[in-house]
């Protein structure tokens, strides 16, 4: 399986992609992550990480159908953050299509070109929600 769930402690999963990713992996590794309503508000944060990724096999449609199913899962918990590592071009670019199409507010997706970017933005992030539940 090119894509690889780690559930970490502290509510955060980090998806670790391999290979070529077709929408198929896309939506087997979500589908394991939204069970149900109870499993989508456990998570706080996803990090998915394309870094390793060699290519992404998605259409336009297919990418607007991710979109969709994640802000599902954000109006279920808008909490949650997903963040997502593309180094490579076309990946980045895939993945800023994805981003346009989940944008909520307040802003609960990013794409990032590396791990420390995106994990410095989930931290900031859930700092910034805990200041704001007060």
């Amino acid at each position: 399986m090119p894509l690889s769930i780690k559930r970490l402690n502290d509510g955060g999963v980090i998806i670790q992609a391999t290979g070529v990713i077709n929408v198929n992996d896309i939506r087997e590794i979500k589908s394991t992550l939204y069970t149900d309503n109870h499993s989508i508000k456990n998570i706080h944060y996803q990090i998915l990480d394309y870094s390793q990724a060699q290519d992404l096999d998605l259409s336009h449609e297919d990418i607007w159908k991710m979109a969709l199913r994640d802000k599902e899962a954000l109006q279920i918990n808008p909490h949650m953050l997903i963040a997502v590592i593309s180094e490579k071009d076309v990946i980045y670019g895939l993945s800023r299509m994805w981003n346009a199409y989940t944008e909520t507010t307040p802003l609960n997706t990013g794409v990032f070109r590396d791990l420390a970017n995106a994990e410095e933005w989930v931290m900031q992030r859930q700092i910034s929600q805990a200041l704001s539940i007060r």
